[in-house]
């Protein structure tokens, strides 16, 4: 931003009132953008769209969580100068009922209240306000209304009222507080002007930038090849986030149940034997049917909250008889059942109790094999780490009870 031929800091101004000012970057307390884009940034909570509270007590305002975030953005910030003017003496509304607010009460009698809201939502330094309408002049000719005062704080004091000395703003470490009436842009400016909050430079022409001196060369050169390095490092992480979000989607295996274990799984088995389950047309016969080598393979795939049950495997039975039922005795003989199951889904994983002997021995006499869900993602994990082959996995699914690694 320039002003009569000078450059001025970069500056942000956050606030309900829908201003647009001309060199000045005006966001919503619902959607500022990043602190460290800019020089200083400025919380202005003097509008009566902020000093409003649905429910039945002054204790809180309807843009508490918009402060959280703000609060947030400021912690995680390079830059913490931030700005925050306070409102004047109007009427704080709250109990809405009927389209409508149907209490209020002036802040000069809620001062208490404004300062724990405040130190709660934006996590501020504490202070205490005082009630005084007074006049804080600031440069030669610039006068400031305000309704309060600081009377404790830790800081340093700004500007003070003109009769009273009465501390109208103040700073403490990168925090400024302000209870000045600031209505317009003019206002706004001559206040950081005077201040010292914002500082006036000559604005720097092209020519200066392409003047040589000192190791600006080489300077340059490295900024060059930092850029790239910062391109290519960009790159890397998204690749590794990119890998993250594809483990934790297959470690849902573990939690998940439905349809989505069944795309999980899918993905797992088409991974491992080369095959595409998704153009398996379920005929409720089973939940999958594939063959690898001379076997068949018929499968149930569950997520439940219980521990494994014998009307699981039992189902999985039901499955194959059905699948039998029209087929050759040359076509049965190498049918294996599975029984793909997470159970107890709900519960963290090492919680959970084991399958118990008695579902395991039905799974046996039914020539089936149950295997968990988390025993599936590790076999999925040695495979895409080399430690296991298509046919050593192959030879465990053709075991039966429960599957073990």
């Amino acid at each position: 931003m320039t002003r009569g031929g000078y450059q001025m800091n970069k500056i942000q101004y956050i606030s309900l009132k829908n201003n647009h000012y001309e060199g000045i970057t005006c966001t919503d307390l619902s959607a500022p953008k990043a602190f460290d884009s800019f020089d200083i940034n400025i919380i202005d909570l003097s509008s009566n769209y902020v000093w409003r509270n649905t429910g039945k007590s002054p204790e809180n305002i309807n843009c508490c969580k918009d402060l959280y975030n703000i609060s947030d953005m400021i912690d995680n910030s390079m830059n913490r100068k931030v700005v925050i003017i306070l409102p004047q003496n109007i009427s704080f509304y709250y109990y809405h009922y009927l389209q409508d607010y149907c209490k209020s009460i002036e802040l000069k009698n809620y001062l208490d209240g404004i300062v724990k809201i405040l130190i709660n939502d934006l996590s501020i330094p504490y202070f205490v306000l005082g009630y005084e309408n007074n006049i804080t002049l600031i440069g030669n000719n610039d006068k400031f209304k305000s309704a309060f005062y600081f009377k404790e704080f830790e800081g340093n004091v700004i500007t003070s009222a003109i009769d009273s000395n009465k501390a109208t703003t103040i700073n403490y470490n990168d925090y400024y507080f302000t209870t000045l009436a600031i209505e317009c842009r003019n206002d706004l400016l001559n206040f950081l002007f005077n201040t010292k909050l914002v500082v006036l430079q000559e604005e720097i022409p092209n020519w200066l930038n392409e003047y040589s001196f000192y190791n600006d060369n080489e300077l340059k050169n490295i900024k060059v090849k930092k850029e790239k390095e910062i391109v290519s490092l960009k790159k890397e992480l998204e690749s590794i986030e990119k890998s993250i979000i594809d483990n934790l989607y297959f470690k849902r295996i573990l939690i998940e149940s439905g349809d989505a274990l069944v795309e999980i799984v899918f993905k797992i088995l088409n991974d491992i034997f080369s095959i595409n389950l998704f153009e398996f047309e379920d005929k409720k016969a089973a939940d999958f049917i594939f063959k690898y080598n001379q076997t068949t393979f018929i499968g149930e795939i569950k997520g439940i909250n219980t521990n494994v049950k014998k009307s699981n495997v039992s189902q999985l039975d039901d499955h194959y008889c059905n699948y039998i039922e029209d087929k050759m005795e040359d076509e049965i003989k190498n049918i294996k059942q599975l029984l793909i199951i997470t159970h107890q889904r709900l519960i963290e994983l090492n919680k959970r109790q084991p399958v118990a002997d008695a579902e395991i021995t039905k799974a046996k006499n039914n020539n089936a094999l149950i295997i968990e869900g988390e025993t599936l993602l590790k076999i999925y994990e040695k495979y895409k780490n080399g430690e296991l082959l298509v046919d050593d996995i192959y030879k465990m699914f053709l075991g039966i009870g429960l599957l073990k690694i």
